[in-house]
């Protein structure tokens, strides 16, 4: 009689064991850590900047819209001639400003200074920069908004240098401590607008109307660590400079080992995301509000639908990485205004499509912009 092998068998049982074993030890380590936490660090936006120049001792800068709660605001400040020194900064619902790094010449013709106000609450438009005395030259303030920075704490590393040339630099910071910041150089110049930022940076303003002392601001938004500098061409004569670099806020995520869902509210948020579209309901008070929303690899248009019932004009600007702005003069839109039987109150949509040059190689964090005197709905839509 011939034996019948039951390798097989045993070999199928010995699979099922195992495969209980690594149940178990799932469900126990899942159970022993039911929640991991992972940090990251929240997207860059510059939303706005606005520039001044001096009467008498004084610069007045006025925003276009009213910062953002949350926000921060920095200011870059130079002037020429006699040796003046910003003496304060002064903003309905601000009391925080202060100063991040300066830097001067050796004959004290040049000074920059560079100053931030974080996590501003209920700030106004206006800002008025005083200086000791008044600069014989001039003097301007360029004063810009973002949003993603750290709260508090934010600044990092900062660097300052002078000179007699017709290339002006910021100095050169040591290494940057986290991946995501911003880097801000301000230099002060005399006689003519600036030109050909170095090492990748984005000159914001070096304009020379209104007077001849140069205020160029100099902004790179990075994703790793550095030496943070950067320079301009400019007319020979004496110059300062001076660079700061800004950590992007820390974020943390809380990632649940069983099924949850969750959302992220303003007033009343929805969103539904698959690999393709994302789509997210935002609900908020009359004024101007910031959203954030996720735009994913390979998409190609973002649409802003705002909706609203009375009367009012809503505009819509969206900020991605790296400083870049889309906004309404670019994009497609569509407005309709309808009534219902009986009422004289009209039903309002307003629809921005914008379409992106570019799509993303990998999902990024954008920021919309809504700006409307009623109360409104924002429904984003990235395909």
């Amino acid at each position: 009689m011939r034996e019948v092998s039951d390798d097989g068998g045993s070999s199928l049982k010995g699979l099922r064991k195992i495969s209980l074993i690594l149940l178990i030890l799932s469900v126990a380590v899942l159970s022993f850590f039911p929640m991991l936490q992972l940090s990251y660090s929240s997207a860059i936006s510059r939303i706005q900047y606005a520039r001044g120049t001096n009467i008498g001792a004084t610069i007045t800068v006025t925003l276009s819209s009213t910062p953002m709660n949350g926000n921060e605001l920095i200011a870059v400040i130079s002037n020429q001639g006699s040796g003046q020194r910003l003496t304060g900064i002064s903003e309905t619902g601000v009391t925080q400003w202060a100063k991040v790094v300066s830097g001067n010449s050796g004959n004290n013709q040049a000074e920059v200074e560079i100053w931030k106000a974080e996590n501003v609450q209920g700030a106004s438009r206006t800002i008025m920069i005083s200086l000791s005395g008044t600069p014989t030259y001039g003097g301007s303030a360029d004063v810009l908004e973002y949003s993603g920075l750290a709260t508090s704490g934010s600044a990092d590393q900062t660097a300052n240098t002078s000179g007699v040339s017709s290339s002006a630099a910021t100095g050169t910071t040591v290494t940057t401590t986290i991946a995501n910041e911003l880097w801000l150089g301000g230099i002060s110049s005399y006689g003519t607008a600036t030109a050909g930022p170095t090492n990748g940076f984005t000159l914001i303003d070096g304009s020379s109307t209104g007077t001849p002392g140069i205020t160029s601001v100099l902004e790179k938004i990075v994703s790793s660590t550095g030496t943070a500098s950067s320079g301009v061409a400019c007319n020979e004569n004496w110059w300062a400079g001076a660079i700061a670099t800004f950590e992007a806020a820390s974020s943390t995520t809380n990632t649940s080992s069983t099924p949850s869902t969750s959302s992220t509210t303003i007033t009343s948020t929805t969103s539904i995301t698959s690999t393709t579209s994302t789509t997210s309901t935002f609900s908020t008070a009359t004024g101007q509000s910031v959203y954030t929303f996720n735009v994913h690899a390979g998409a190609t248009q973002i649409v802003v639908t705002v909706s609203w019932t009375g009367t009012g004009t809503a505009s819509v600007q969206i900020l991605g990485p790296g400083g870049t702005i889309l906004s309404e003069s670019a994009a497609v839109i569509y407005d309709r205004v309808t009534y219902t039987d009986g009422s004289t109150t009209p039903t309002n949509i307003h629809r921005v499509t914008f379409a992106l040059t570019s799509s993303p190689t990998s999902a990024q964090t954008w920021t919309a912009l809504v700006t409307l005197s009623a109360n409104y709905t924002v429904t984003i839509e990235v395909n």
